[in-house]
């Protein structure tokens, strides 16, 4: 729920209907790791993205923190960077997967880097604009 940027989540309810409550705003002071500061949800989502989801399996070693750190890197949030993409006329998410592919998709061929990449471009859409079925 959290690259739908839903804002309340509840999860492992049980039969008494006790369960955990997740709050969008709060995911970031989950854990000392994941900095989300400055994240709007377009960061949040890349960075789930970036780090494997249902549309997209993850690179090897990259899970959610690596990914944060490359939004941040790609989106020039972080001051201390010295990536060379830094100067790319680049769209940031063009940034952000040439930094995925070239610091972890070094055993894939060009073919399976161009499928990632539009694979990457297509699970933003597919996050973005879900698909609702009502069936009235």
């Amino acid at each position: 729920m959290v690259p739908y940027a839903v804002r309340t989540t509840m999860f492992k309810l049980d039969s008494d209907f006790n369960g955990q409550v997740l709050r969008y705003r709060d995911i970031s002071s989950k854990n000392d790791k994941l900095n989300w500061t400055g994240f709007g949800e377009v960061h949040v989502l890349l960075a789930c993205i970036g780090s494997g989801c249902d549309y997209l399996d993850n690179l090897p070693g990259v899970g959610l923190i690596t990914s944060t750190h490359y939004v941040r890197d790609a989106f020039s949030m972080d001051t201390t960077s010295t990536s060379r993409l830094d100067t790319s006329p680049l769209h940031p998410v063009e940034k952000l997967i040439q930094l995925l592919l070239r610091n972890h998709g070094r055993n894939l061929t060009p073919t399976e880097k161009r499928q990632y990449e539009q694979t990457f471009i297509n699970s933003i859409a597919l996050f973005r604009h879900p698909v609702v079925y009502d069936e009235r």
